[in-house]
């Protein structure tokens, strides 16, 4: 970590996985915005991959942009973890 994390931020860490801290704290130090959108879709999932790949929330903004998606047919699943 570079910064100082705010209170709030030490506090959600602690709530996750640790394995999903890098992705966390990458989003909140705005040096990635696909890490604050997968964040934000793993945090909504309750941190399981399966449940983002998943989503049913149609309506979602960043729907079309979450991590974890199937495939169309004939694509690889080349998604990062």
């Amino acid at each position: 970590m570079t910064t100082k994390l705010h209170p709030d931020v030490k506090r959600r860490l602690e709530q996750m996985p640790s394995s999903m801290h890098k992705t966390y704290i990458q989003a909140m130090e705005r040096k990635s915005r696909t890490a604050a959108v997968k964040a934000m879709c793993q945090q909504c999932g309750g941190y399981d991959r399966n449940t983002v790949r998943d989503c049913t929330s149609y309506a979602c903004p960043l729907y079309p942009y979450r991590p974890y998606q199937k495939k169309a047919k004939g694509d690889e699943d080349t998604s990062d973890e």
